[in-house]
């Protein structure tokens, strides 16, 4: 993931770049990835949150391979300076672009900014993203609910930022209690939908 962020925003400049990915990757196996990405084999897009997670924590030398659920965001969470209020460029219209975001954690990372502040600075993005991401949905449909779900918002710090960050612009907010915010919560979700699909004799 943190090859396929610098492949889009850098194109193969990328390679040039002194990273702490490339001390524990090896370059034929990054060339792997960047020749798939660029033939399109098993390269499908993701809308995926976590891997955006996956790429920064990799990116920033904290993570580079996961050997359980969510190690990679987990320990770019335990990582964050919570004193830290700075974050990133990004770009939010009907779509979020992540390319100045990736450009100044490299710059970061380049300038060997400490990690604590990096990930402090990326999850601030993130809350800030899906603050104005919301608020322009509200301005365009004149919805303000808002439900938080998904395995990012088991992140003690991205969560607890957004809901006040909702709270204090007013939005009415739904957030998980007793059914996991994962992919267990999916799971639960498929089963009531095929339930009621069954109930109703529906194929």
């Amino acid at each position: 993931m943190a090859v396929s962020y610098l492949f889009k925003t850098y194109g193969s400049k990328f390679l040039d770049m002194k990273l702490p990915l490339f001390q524990h990757v090896s370059k034929e196996k990054i060339m792997l990835v960047v020749t798939a990405i660029e033939k399109g084999i098993n390269c499908p897009l993701t809308s995926s949150a976590g891997r955006l997670f996956d790429a920064v924590s990799s990116l920033t030398g904290i993570c580079h391979y996961s050997f359980y659920e969510a190690e990679a965001a987990m320990l770019l969470e335990s990582a964050v300076d919570e004193h830290c209020k700075d974050f990133y460029s990004f770009k939010c219209s009907e779509s979020i672009s992540l390319i100045n975001t990736v450009e100044e954690i490299v710059k970061d990372i380049m300038n060997k900014v400490p990690v604590s502040i990096i990930s402090a600075r990326f999850h601030n993005t993130v809350s800030e993203i899906i603050c104005e991401m919301v608020k322009n949905i509200r301005s365009e449909y004149h919805l303000n609910k808002v439900a938080l779900s998904g395995g990012v918002f088991q992140n003690r710090y991205l969560s607890e930022k957004v809901e006040n960050m909702l709270l204090e612009n007013g939005f009415e907010l739904f957030i998980h209690r007793t059914v996991p915010a994962n992919d267990g919560g999916i799971a639960l979700g498929q089963l009531a939908i095929a339930a009621k699909r069954r109930e109703k004799g529906c194929a």
